[in-house]
């Protein structure tokens, strides 16, 4: 296991440094366009996780297709709910939710209010869209993902930063890939900031 997780980390530092070279600087659209595909990205990989998972623990249908009409009209013509999601959920899962977001636009060199209003589109579209189909939007998760996740997200692109200052070492570019890919993605652990547009 640890030999795979290694080897994954390995080829995703190598990834991102190649994508790194040919990055461009991009207008502020152009960061929110790649900013919503990573994060659309990452999203399909949470969805997936959460249908593999256990029923008790996303808490979603068995067979959402036979549903998701209903539920996307219960969505939008009803008000949102306290989900009961297990904590691990609710106060670990959609920070890190929110914190992903705020800093595929932060890591491009997008300023925190744009980076905020950001995560908070991306929550909207994760609330009433993509977990709509499988749950009633929660107010919970209206709240925790963009407010913790504008927070995390700019303590994780602080922490970032320092790194940066020294140049990266093995273990920070690991952390960094951990907490901040998307910064991994757009930058490949260069030391010079991304310009500001």
């Amino acid at each position: 296991m640890i030999k795979r997780t290694t080897i994954l980390l390995a080829l995703l530092l190598m990834a991102a440094s190649t994508q790194a070279q040919f990055r461009k600087e991009r207008s502020t659209w152009g960061q929110v366009g790649l900013g919503t595909a990573e994060v659309l990205g990452s999203e399909a990989i949470t969805s997936m996780g959460l249908y593999l998972s256990p029923r008790e623990f996303s808490n979603w249908e068995d067979k959402f297709w036979l549903f998701w009409g209903e539920n996307l009209h219960r969505a939008y013509t009803t008000p949102p709910v306290w989900d009961s999601d297990g904590w691990v959920v609710n106060y670990i899962g959609h920070p890190l939710q929110g914190s992903l977001a705020f800093n595929a636009l932060r890591s491009q060199g997008a300023d925190f209010w744009t980076s905020s209003a950001f995560t908070l589109g991306h929550t909207l579209l994760w609330e009433y869209f993509l977990e709509a189909i499988n749950e009633q939007p929660s107010i919970n998760d209206l709240i925790v993902t963009p407010v913790a996740g504008v927070m995390m997200g700019e303590m994780v692109n602080i922490m970032t930063k320092h790194f940066r200052k020294g140049g990266f070492t093995t273990g920070e570019k690991i952390l960094v890939t951990i907490l901040n890919p998307f910064y991994a993605l757009n930058q490949g652990f260069k030391t010079k900031e991304p310009p500001r547009l």
